[in-house]
């Protein structure tokens, strides 16, 4: 093995620090989650933590308007982990 490659998957080969690899955590999400699934969780706990930074250190009011659109978000993502229709 080469000194490159030992450095690349030490992480990786301590038992200890496996769950912080992101390679297993996406082959463990890939396994209990569908891709759409995953991506829609992306996409929820952004936008939360982006709305909160912008209020929070950015001082933007949220308007009627933002609340509309991420109420319009959250029913899309009830809709992606709902059982098929």
């Amino acid at each position: 093995m080469s000194a490159q490659s030992a450095v690349r998957n030490r992480g990786c080969n301590n038992s200890k620090m496996r769950p912080c690899c992101g390679r297993q955590l996406r082959c463990y999400g890939n396994a209990v989650y569908s891709a759409a699934q995953l991506k829609t969780i992306q996409e929820v706990v952004t936008l939360a933590v982006f709305g909160v930074f912008s209020v929070v250190y950015l001082h933007q009011a949220i308007t009627w308007n933002h609340v509309v659109g991420f109420a319009l978000i959250a029913g899309g993502a009830f809709f992606v982990f709902r059982a098929p229709l």
